[in-house]
Formats: structure tokens, sequence, C-alpha cells
């Protein structure tokens, strides 16, 4: 059995840590989660803009393919395919940075008004 002495100090010392960890900085877990977002986000848009590259690679060499095997491969780049791909390829890519831009103004403004709220 514990005594209650030993059991006041521990209720104490678990209570005081506990509570100087949380005055410390209130918002350290919300700080942890929203960078963790953050760099997830960032990887996730890295992923994308790589796998964005290579499918547009991998287009363009089939279509490149099939295009010397009929005509001159000298002007493949000025082939409506091509700049069809190129087209689609860089609207891709603003696509994807913009999503990422208002997602991460959306997380700013959240973090934002949660501080001014609880801060």
């Amino acid at each position: 059995m514990m005594t209650n002495n030993f059991r006041v100090s521990l209720n104490l010392m678990t209570n005081n840590n506990m509570l100087k960890f949380f005055n410390k900085s209130p918002f350290l877990l919300f700080y942890i989660v929203f960078g963790y977002i953050i760099i997830f986000s960032m990887w996730w848009g890295y992923l994308l803009f790589s796998k964005n590259e290579q499918a547009f690679t991998e287009k363009v060499e089939l279509d490149r393919i099939n295009y010397q095997s009929k005509h001159d491969p000298i002007k493949y780049e000025e082939t409506q395919s091509y700049l069809q791909l190129l087209t689609k390829y860089k609207s891709y890519r603003v696509m994807v940075l913009s999503e990422g831009i208002f997602f991460l103004l959306l997380q700013i403004m959240g973090l934002v008004q949660v501080r001014r709220i609880f801060g």
C-alpha cells in the first residue's frame, strides 16, 4: 500500500509537470500538428510534381516513337500532339501549385484565427 504522503507528492509532481508543460506553451501540440500538415503537404506537392514530370516524359517519348515511325523526327516538338501534351503538363503544374498555395493560405488563416481566439 502507498502511503498518503507518497501519493500526494506523486500527484503534485505529476500535476506540476503537466501544468508547467502546458503553461510553457499551451499551443505546442497545435504547432506540432500544424508543422506536420505543412511538411506532408509539401511532400505531396513534390510527389505530384515529380509524377507529373515522369508522366509527361513517358508520354512524350511514346508519342515521339510513334511520330518518328511515320514522319521526320526533327520536327516532333512542332507537332500538335506535342504542343497539346506540353499545354496539359503546364496547366497541371499550375493547378497543383495554385491549390497548394490556397491550402497553405487556409492553414495560415486558421492558425491566426485559433491564435486570436485562444491566445
